[in-house]
């Protein structure tokens, strides 16, 4: 099965629609034990936009591999990543600290 047809059908399967796929080719160098990312282009930015909003559909998967194994993600410069890389380890110290906040509170 092409990658096509793969990313066609589990569209399909999890999301319950068939994007128009442009592009599709696979990132990086082959490296035995490791699966090369896809990068997707699809016809539409609603398509683009639903899968990149919808991804933890994934994590309610009944495909195993597919509930652990499958991301989906926006395709970022590096200026953009490290931004939301940057974004995410401040939302963790936040929930973190308001966590430890929370149980001195309760303990004290």
């Amino acid at each position: 099965m092409s990658d096509n047809s793969s990313v066609e059908k589990l569209c399909y399967t999890e999301f319950g629609i068939t994007p128009q796929v442009v592009k599709c080719h696979r990132l990086g160098q082959s490296r035995p034990g490791r699966v090369q990312p896809l990068l997707i282009v699809l016809r539409t930015v609603e398509e683009a936009e639903f899968l990149i909003k919808n991804p933890k559909l994934l994590r309610q998967s009944h495909d195993p591999s597919v509930k652990s194994f499958v991301y989906i993600n926006a395709d970022l410069t590096k200026a953009e990543a490290l931004t939301a890389y940057q974004r995410r380890c401040r939302r963790r110290e936040l929930a973190v600290s308001t966590y430890l906040r929370t149980v001195d509170k309760s303990s004290g």
